[in-house]
């Protein structure tokens, strides 16, 4: 299998167009931090929720046949 390198802020970008309004807020707050622009801190709650949500459908996708 070939192996494809993706910046941060591309695999943030792709990420944009894939999730729902508040998680967006996350991922954009995200981006600009990445790229050294002003953002307001991330809360610590709701990236945990994130993660959370991200680590589940790993989970259950690395289950499937």
């Amino acid at each position: 299998m070939d192996r494809v390198l993706v910046s941060k802020v591309d695999g943030g970008l792709w990420a944009l167009g894939r999730t729902s309004v508040p998680d967006r807020e996350l991922i954009q707050i995200a981006l600009d931090r990445q790229r050294c622009l002003p953002a307001t801190g991330l809360d610590p709650a709701a990236v945990q929720r994130f993660v959370d949500q991200v680590m589940s459908r790993l989970t259950r996708a690395s289950a499937m046949p």
